[in-house]
C-alpha cells in the first residue's frame, strides 16, 4: 500500500464518483451524477470546492471535502467551508485517512484561500471524529419540525398512493393578503430583499439572487420548487422553496427554505396554511421544515411541532471549527444561527 495524499486534480471527479459509489451505493441517485458533482464543487457561485484525496496505485480511496459558503456574521460577510461528502473505502478505514485529508485541506483552505471556519452537521457516529481529532466545536441541535396537513393520509396508505405530493400547481395564487407566484429566476429584487432584511446580528448563509439560483434552480434533478410572496401592492415580500422527499415511508412535502420569517408576520402564517392544504389535497401527509432553534415560539404559532429525537428520521448537530481565541468567531451556539433545511441537505 503506497498511500499518496494530494489536493484535487481536473479530472478526479470520475473516480470521486466510483468512490462515492462504492461507498453511499444507490442512497442518493441525483448526487451520484456527474451534473451534479459539477454544480456542487464548480459551479458554487462563492467558488469551487476544497477537495483532499487519498489515492493508492493511482486510484483514488478516500476524500475530504469541503464547499465555500458565504456567510453574514453580525452584519458582515465571510467566506465559510461547508465540510461534506467526506468517504473513505471500506478496506481503506481506521487508517487516520479522514484526520490527516481533513488537516491537510484546512491548512490549504486557510494559506490559499483566507478560509478558517469550517462548518456542518456531522451525524452522531462521524461527530466524536470531528470533535476529538479535528478540533470542532459542538454548536448544538435542532429539531425537524413538522405539521400534519392532513394527519388521516399516515394511517391511509390507498389515499396515500392514490395522489402525488408533486402536485402543486394549487400553490399559485392568493393566500390571505398574499399572492404566491412561482419563481424561474431570482432577480435583483430579491438581491434588494436580502440586503432589506439580512440580520444585523447571527450567522446567516448569504441569501442574495447569485445564491438562490444556483440552490434551487441550478440543477432541476432535486425537485426543489421556489415561488415568490407578494403583498397587496405586488411588492416582492419574500419567497419560499417546497420540495418533495420520502418521510415515514410517504411522499412528505418540504419546507426546504423560507425567507424572510419573522418580518412575513401575518403573510407567513398565510403562505404556510396555503402550503399545507395544497399538501393536504396533494396527498403528503405531513410538511417538514427546519427552523432557527430561536424562533421556536414563531413556528409554533405557525402549527410545527419539533419531531423527538427518538423517532425523528435527523437529528440536525451543528458544529464548526474556528479560530481559538477569546473572542473566536462564529459564535459556536445554534441559537444565533439562522438554519432552514437548505442550508443542511448538501452533506
Amino acid at each position: 500500500m503506497d498511500l499518496i495524499l494530494r489536493p484535487y486534480q481536473p479530472g478526479d471527479e470520475n473516480q470521486i464518483l466510483g468512490l462515492r459509489a462504492r461507498v453511499f451505493g444507490d442512497a442518493d441517485p441525483v448526487r451520484s451524477k456527474m451534473a451534479a458533482w459539477k454544480w456542487q464543487f464548480a459551479d458554487n457561485p462563492a467558488g469551487p470546492g476544497f477537495i483532499h484525496l487519498a489515492e493508492d496505485a493511482g486510484r483514488v480511496k478516500a476524500q475530504y471535502a469541503a464547499i465555500p459558503t458565504r456567510m453574514r456574521v453580525n452584519g458582515r460577510e465571510e467566506v465559510f467551508g461547508f465540510s461534506c461528502d467526506t468517504m473513505v473505502h471500506p478496506n481503506y478505514r481506521k487508517q487516520g485517512l479522514f484526520a490527516a485529508l481533513a488537516r491537510e485541506c484546512y491548512a490549504r483552505m486557510e494559506a490559499q484561500h483566507g478560509v478558517r471556519v469550517v462548518w456542518g452537521f456531522p451525524n452522531e457516529k462521524s461527530m466524536p471524529g470531528f470533535v476529538n481529532r479535528l478540533g470542532w466545536e459542538r454548536a448544538g441541535s435542532a429539531p425537524t419540525r413538522l405539521t400534519l396537513p392532513h394527519p388521516a393520509l399516515l394511517l391511509s396508505p390507498i389515499l396515500r398512493h392514490a395522489r402525488g405530493a408533486g402536485d402543486t400547481d394549487a400553490l399559485a395564487g392568493p393566500a390571505g393578503d398574499a399572492v404566491i407566484e412561482p419563481v424561474d429566476r431570482f432577480g435583483e429584487e430579491f438581491d434588494a430583499l436580502w440586503e432589506q432584511w439580512a440580520p444585523a446580528e447571527g450567522v446567516v448563509q448569504v441569501r442574495d439572487a447569485a445564491y438562490l439560483n444556483w440552490r434551487y434552480l441550478g440543477l432541476a434533478d432535486f425537485g426543489y420548487r421556489p415561488y415568490a410572496v407578494r403583498d397587496t401592492r405586488g411588492r416582492l415580500a419574500g419567497w419560499f422553496v417546497i420540495r418533495p422527499m420520502p418521510l415515514f415511508g410517504a411522499e412528505a412535502m418540504v419546507l426546504a427554505d423560507l425567507w424572510p420569517l419573522p418580518p412575513l408576520g401575518d403573510l407567513a402564517r398565510a403562505v404556510v396554511q396555503k402550503i399545507r392544504r395544497t399538501a393536504a389535497t396533494a396527498g403528503s401527509p405531513s410538511l417538514v421544515a427546519l427552523f432557527p432553534p430561536a424562533w421556536a415560539g414563531l413556528t409554533r404559532k405557525l402549527g410545527f411541532l419539533a419531531v423527538p429525537d427518538r423517532v425523528s428520521p435527523k437529528k440536525w448537530n451543528l458544529a464548526l471549527r474556528r479560530p481559538a481565541g477569546p473572542e473566536a468567531s462564529p459564535p459556536a451556539d445554534i441559537s444565533q444561527w439562522f438554519l432552514s433545511l437548505g442550508d443542511t441537505d448538501i452533506v
